[in-house]
């Protein structure tokens, strides 16, 4: 039981709390590639990772994999809106929709790729004779 915790929900704790640290700052060095909308792509993949980390760690038995992709879209989405809560408490920092935008959509991807992947039919393994 603590393995499992250590191994699959403690990754998804401690990104948490690095994102809540990230929040924090009143300034991020994000690298600019000249596209105009860094942040927003920095926001997406931030809640890509933390939504993959999130449904690793709550995904329950096979007939309840739909409920793990819900309750992994609604306490990852819980938590974006939580963190645009937080900075508005942050010198510098404001709420922005377009940035919970990006986190619900890097979000919605991880979740429609991996609940894709998942509902994907097994291949049988052919064993060379």
């Amino acid at each position: 039981m603590l393995l499992g915790f250590l191994r699959y929900r403690l990754p998804a704790v401690i990104y948490a709390a690095l994102l809540f640290w990230a929040s924090s700052r009143s300034r991020l060095p994000i690298p600019r590639l000249g596209l105009g909308f860094e942040d927003k792509l920095a926001h997406f993949a931030a809640y890509a990772v933390l939504a993959f980390l999130v449904h690793r760690a709550i995904k329950l038995p096979t007939p309840l994999v739909r409920r793990a992709f819900l309750w992994s879209g609604l306490l990852a989405g819980a938590y974006a809106l939580s963190d645009e809560l937080h900075q508005r408490t942050v010198p510098g920092r404001y709420f922005d929709y377009w940035d919970l935008a990006a986190d619900l959509a890097g979000i919605g991807v991880v979740l429609l790729y991996l609940h894709l992947r998942a509902s994907r039919p097994q291949r049988a393994e052919t064993v060379a004779t």
